[in-house]
């Protein structure tokens, strides 16, 4: 596998000194849904961008897999 990009990189450091600080304060409950939000936001965020990008190269999406052809 890839490396992480340095945006994955620091959103999940940041993620991790988030649910640190908050781990003391709330339930794991709290935080788990706290955690899930941004987890759904980020990812609603996330596939909304690639819905805007072009094909590039003459690729062609097939049943949710990229064919390239």
């Amino acid at each position: 596998l890839p490396a992480p990009s340095a945006f994955a990189s620091t959103t999940a450091r940041q993620l991790h000194i988030l649910s640190t600080a908050q781990a003391p304060l709330l339930l794991p409950s709290e935080l788990h849904a706290i955690l899930g939000r941004i987890a759904t936001q980020f990812s609603r965020t996330l596939a909304e961008a690639y819905e805007l990008l072009e094909p590039v190269g003459g690729a062609v999406v097939c049943v949710g897999l990229l064919a390239v052809g």
